[in-house]
C-alpha cells in the first residue's frame, strides 16, 4: 500500500508498503458509549486516545481508528508503531493540554507514527506535536 485508503484497516504502513492488521484495530469514539477499560472494538469502543495508544502493543504496527469528536486533556506519549486515522467525515479534534505539546513521540521505543485527518489545536503550550528520534508522516491533519 501507498495510502490508507487501500487498506481493509484504513491505515498503511507506508515506510514498509504494508496494511496495518485490520483484525487488530483499536477503535476510539468519544461520542458513543465507550469504556476507556473495554476491548477497543468497532462495538465497544474506547474513549480516550490515551488508553488506545497505551493498548498499542510495542513492536507490532498497530491502527487507531478514531470517529468525529473532541478529545483532549490529557497529552498523549506514542513509543510505539501506529496510525490514528479519522475514520468518517466528522471532525476529529485532539486540543488542549497545560502539560505539554499534545502528542509526544518518542523514538526510543522504535517509534513511527501516522497521522491522518486530525485537527490538532488549542494548546496552552502552543505545541501540538513533538517527535524526537522517530519517524513521523502526517497527511491532512492541521497542527
Amino acid at each position: 500500500c501507498q495510502e490508507h485508503a487501500e487498506c481493509e484497516s484504513h491505515a498503511c504502513d507506508i515506510a514498509v508498503g504494508a496494511c496495518f492488521p485490520a483484525a487488530t484495530a483499536l477503535w476510539v469514539d468519544v461520542n458513543a458509549a465507550c469504556d476507556d477499560a473495554g476491548p477497543g472494538t468497532e462495538d465497544m469502543p474506547l474513549c480516550s486516545l490515551g488508553q488506545a495508544v497505551a493498548k498499542a502493543l510495542q513492536g507490532i504496527p498497530q491502527a487507531i481508528l478514531v470517529r468525529g469528536g473532541v478529545y483532549g486533556g490529557t497529552p498523549v506519549s506514542i513509543y510505539r508503531i501506529v496510525a490514528i486515522v479519522r475514520v468518517g467525515e466528522e471532525a476529529v479534534e485532539i486540543t488542549g493540554s497545560l502539560q505539554g505539546a499534545l502528542l509526544n513521540i518518542d523514538g526510543g521505543g522504535g517509534a513511527r507514527v501516522y497521522l491522518d485527518g486530525l485537527d490538532i489545536r488549542d494548546n496552552a503550550q502552543s505545541i501540538g506535536v513533538s517527535c524526537g528520534g522517530a519517524d513521523l508522516w502526517v497527511d491532512r491533519t492541521l497542527i
